[in-house]
């Protein structure tokens, strides 16, 4: 991905879909639906859905690909009680851990017994968008072969998690780029450029 990737974002100007969706999903479906389907350098895979994960009370996720990676956005709710607006409240510190243990579990796993290098865990950092919330965000890396025809030097995968408060729900972005290792700072900002961007659509006035 070129260094001018954050310049180059493409500004989603698609309507909202969400007309009709409160029976079906509750409020965070209707706020998720807010999002468009061109979001940066990304394309909706389908439309918002409802979130079933077991601890979810009530919430709704959508999908994004691009050329280079993948990115989840999830709004919900754990508990009737509305969680404080931005990432300092100790259940959002509490589920961004447990989403990471979750994360490196995963990325960690070894599938039919074949080898791959192991996963880094880089430091964290926080996020605060001019005019938005802040996010607390983790990440991690792993090298990986470089594509066929890809510029020389090393390759890696690095998977990012960013986290806040927002309408008394949880905003959680997940995304995974595969990219020349020498890019992976431009990566990071353009993830966080993408989650305050998600953030301020979804905090908008009706």
């Amino acid at each position: 991905m070129p260094a001018a990737l954050l310049g180059a974002a493409i500004a989603g100007a698609a309507a909202a879909e969400g007309e009709g969706l409160r029976p079906q999903g509750g409020e965070s479906l209707v706020l998720l639906a807010r999002v468009p389907v061109r979001l940066m350098l990304a394309t909706r895979i389908r439309p918002p859905m409802q979130d079933a994960a077991p601890r979810t009370l009530e919430g709704a996720l959508v999908g994004y690909r691009q050329p280079d990676g993948a990115v989840t956005i999830y709004l919900f709710r754990e508990s009737p009680e509305a969680l404080p607006s931005g990432p300092d409240s100790p259940a959002a510190q509490a589920h961004l851990q447990d989403a990471m243990a979750t994360m490196l579990a995963v990325l960690n796993r070894r599938e039919g017994g074949a080898t791959a290098a192991e996963v880094t865990r880089l430091p964290d950092y926080r996020h605060a968008p001019r005019g938005g919330p802040a996010f607390r965000c983790v990440r991690t890396r792993r090298v990986i072969a470089a594509p066929p025809q890809s510029a020389p030097g090393e390759w890696e995968r690095s998977d990012h998690l960013c986290v806040t408060g927002l309408r008394g729900r949880f905003l959680k972005l997940r995304a995974t780029f595969q990219h020349p290792t020498q890019q992976r700072e431009v990566l990071r900002r353009y993830f966080t450029s993408m989650a305050g961007q998600v953030a301020a659509i979804l905090d908008r006035p009706e």
